[in-house]
């Protein structure tokens, strides 16, 4: 059995982490805009800074959840 410990409204919104859905849902900025975003990042400003960002982003928005 898996226990969920947030909402999910979107059920497959989420692509990894959900990170991207999530702010969508805070700020109403497509999920696109920042996946591309994300991508971007990756490239051009810092492979390891960006996937820190991301992760630190993404254990931000799932504790304010609680």
């Amino acid at each position: 059995m898996r226990i969920r410990d947030y909402q999910d409204r979107a059920p497959g919104s989420g692509k990894l982490l959900g990170t991207c859905a999530a702010l969508e849902d805070r700020t109403g900025v497509p999920a696109i805009a920042w996946r591309i975003g994300v991508i971007a990042a990756l490239f051009c400003v810092s492979f390891k800074l960006t996937i820190v960002a991301y992760c630190l982003t993404a254990l931000v928005l799932r504790l304010s959840r609680r």
